[in-house]
């Protein structure tokens, strides 16, 4: 309750109550090739859009970050609650014979910190529906820096935490599953850290229009690399390659 309560808070402040206030942001597409699941070694190309809009002193809507209402905001500090969406896996290839697990809102709680070319972020969501249950924590560290009048270029290191509840969703071979697909059934019995980095360049055609190209490595541990849809189907090491553009306004 207390986090469907979080929810409409934010949709109402970020929507409603400062219905007048101007807002920027960008509009644009891209594709992105990655691993058909968490923890797999096949690959696939998917398109997104991308939307992302921001009010000082109000709130933002992201497809990536979600709905979200500022509590506090400085010129270096942000805290603000929000609503996203958690994909759950559509189970194709190793996993065809699995029962799907169906994604949900989540609501939380993101603090950044921005000091010039680094921006620090840290963030805890709980999931409200789907399949998915727990909390997740992650935190990440963002450096910048301009390369000429229109490339630039960014690193981004983090790291992540998930519970024993999440995991679980994600990561157990069910009796069921084990059954219908011949993989050893498993059950996650701990909490787990992942660890990423990205790296990436954006061009700014116009005033307008920029094109981003970006690569990121993740690595899974503990309960989560050792589940057999990881150990024996997949690779806890994993990369993923996107390229966008967006037209800024």
């Amino acid at each position: 309750m207390f986090l469907a309560g979080l929810g409409m808070t934010a949709w109402g402040y970020a929507t409603g109550a400062y219905a007048d206030t101007a807002w920027t942001g960008s509009i644009g597409a891209g594709g992105v090739w990655k691993p058909d699941y968490l923890g797999s070694d096949d690959y696939e190309f998917r398109g997104f859009p991308n939307l992302t809009l921001q009010a000082k002193g109000v709130g933002y809507l992201s497809l990536k970050d979600g709905i979200g209402t500022y509590l506090t905001e400085s010129d270096h500090w942000q805290t603000s609650i929000f609503l996203t969406y958690l994909f759950g896996r559509d189970n194709t290839g190793d996993l065809s014979d699995f029962e799907e697990v169906d994604g949900g809102i989540a609501g939380g709680l993101r603090l950044g910190y921005n000091q010039g070319a680094w921006q620090h972020n840290l963030s805890i969501k709980a999931p409200i529906g789907g399949d998915l249950e727990g909390y997740r924590v992650d935190v990440s560290t963002r450096w910048k820096t301009a390369l000429s009048q229109r490339w630039s270029f960014f690193i981004q290191p983090g790291i992540g935490y998930a519970d024993k509840q999440w995991n679980q969703a994600y990561f157990d071979v069910s009796a069921e599953d084990s059954a219908a697909s011949g993989v050893r059934a498993y059950r996650v019995s701990d909490g787990s850290w992942d660890a990423h980095f990205t790296t990436g360049v954006n061009f700014q055609i116009t005033k307008e229009w920029r094109l981003s190209m970006a690569g990121r490595v993740s690595r899974l541990t503990g309960d989560a690399e050792d589940s057999p849809i990881v150990d024996e189907l997949g690779d806890a090491t994993q990369g993923s390659l996107m390229i966008g553009t967006a037209y800024s306004f």
